[in-house]
């Protein structure tokens, strides 16, 4: 039997190696598109569940009272999301949305209708545990508080970094959510259409007699909100805590994942 000789052994490795290289990237590739799809599912599933609730409470929300506000919606920078400290990346500027709904929540004896606030923030939600998270909450009060608030220009009595005491674990509605805006589509008196959005130092507020962007009068009435929400993967967020803080936004570019769900407005509570 003859042996092999140098030169076909040292092709025989090459070859081996090659199939080895071949098979390796094969692999890791799917393990690849096997985590992307992971991921897209975990984020859409978040995303359906802030929609789910937002069409909800939306749906049953308007005027109550003649000339008071029942919708107020302001731009909230991302220096103010981290609360309790930096987070593993800056959230994107956000909006926080407040508005008067007969869903469910802390109900007002007197009217049966209870305020809420969809915020994000970045913070721990669970009793006892300091492992801080982005998240979406859906923060319940009552119209009284709503109303005093909004006559004293704050539009709720929200969470802030030194009383974070509504970001609980009753009030967490998704996990991961590093983004979240409302567009309004406005009704003028004479019947057009035209889309609003808060700007920093500009909110948007709503009455029964009509709706404001800053001091501006924009319309008669919300015919429908937009809500947007920039989602990422756990796995990505993870990722986020280790990667050099260059390489954060690439990764944020590469991994967050942006949705939208049209809510059409009710004309009246």
């Amino acid at each position: 039997m003859r042996a092999f000789t140098l030169v076909e052994l040292m092709v025989s490795i090459a070859l081996a190696t090659a199939v080895g290289v071949l098979l390796l990237s094969v692999f890791t590739g799917s393990i690849g598109i096997w985590e992307r799809a992971v991921g897209r599912m975990e984020t859409q599933r978040e995303a359906q569940a802030i929609f789910a609730s937002a069409a909800e409470d939306l749906s049953q929300s308007g005027p109550v009272v003649s000339s008071h506000p029942w919708l107020f919606c302001e731009v909230i920078p991302a220096s103010s999301i981290n609360l309790g400290g930096s987070g593993p990346v800056t959230s994107e500027s956000s909006v926080r949305l407040t508005f008067l709904t007969r869903a469910r929540g802390e109900d007002d004896a007197s009217q049966g209708v209870n305020a809420l606030t969809y915020q994000i923030a970045y913070t721990d939600p669970r009793p006892g545990s300091s492992t801080p998270i982005y998240g979406l909450y859906r923060i319940p009060t009552t119209t009284r508080q709503f109303a005093g608030n909004v006559r004293a220009s704050i539009p709720l009595d929200t969470p802030t970094p030194s009383n974070p005491s509504q970001f609980v674990a009753g009030n967490f509605l998704a996990r991961q959510v590093i983004g979240f805006h409302a567009k309004f589509l406005i009704e003028s008196d004479a019947g057009d259409l035209s889309t609003i959005a808060p700007e920093p130092g500009k909110a948007v507020s709503a009455t029964d007699t009509g709706v404001w962007l800053g001091t501006t009068r924009a319309g008669r009435r919300v015919a429908g909100i937009e809500v947007q929400c920039v989602i990422v993967s756990a796995k990505s967020m993870n990722r986020l805590s280790t990667v050099a803080t260059t390489l954060r936004d690439r990764l944020l570019m590469k991994d967050e994942r942006p949705y939208g769900a049209f809510i059409p407005m009710p004309t009246s509570l």
